[in-house]
């Protein structure tokens, strides 16, 4: 191995210099030269652009109280999604049923997180839910069972 490699590392069947970045086959009798290339350029984007990226409002998920217009019994579902029409289509890819009615329920926006779609699940803000829109609000494993 060439002694001018500084920092050598062996990573599996490699060794890779630290300093220049090159890596050579742990059995090759001589290593390609130690050479540091010229720091690439970075541009930076202007203040502008990162301004307009920075007060960019970040996308958030929106509480929605989903039926089945065929449950005689009125219950409801509570779909965490971006708005109104991905939560419909959630709704009906997840339950199986097209009859689907979808309703805002800001009382529950702050529980939301992340940005895909998804059913509560966590039977403590069911209860939160179902308080707050005065309507029985299942889990997703009951709503199965009861609009299949």
């Amino acid at each position: 191995m060439s002694l001018e490699h500084k920092n050598v590392r062996r990573v599996q069947d490699e060794y890779m210099c630290l300093h220049c970045g090159r890596s050579w086959d742990v059995m090759d009798k001589e290593p390609p030269a130690c050479e540091v290339a010229a720091q690439p350029v970075v541009h930076t984007p202007p203040a502008r652009v990162l301004r307009q990226c920075l007060n960019a409002p970040a996308v958030t998920n929106c509480a929605w109280l989903v039926s089945s217009l065929s449950d005689p019994h009125g219950d409801f579902g509570l779909i965490y999604a971006e708005d109104r029409d991905s939560a419909l289509r959630y709704a009906k890819a997840t339950i199986g049923t097209e009859l689907v009615s979808v309703q805002r329920l800001k009382a529950m926006d702050s529980d939301a997180y992340g940005r895909a779609p998804y059913f509560e699940m966590n039977p403590v803000k069911l209860r939160k839910a179902h308080n707050a829109a005065r309507r029985p609000v299942l889990s997703l494993i009951k709503l199965r069972g009861l609009w299949a």
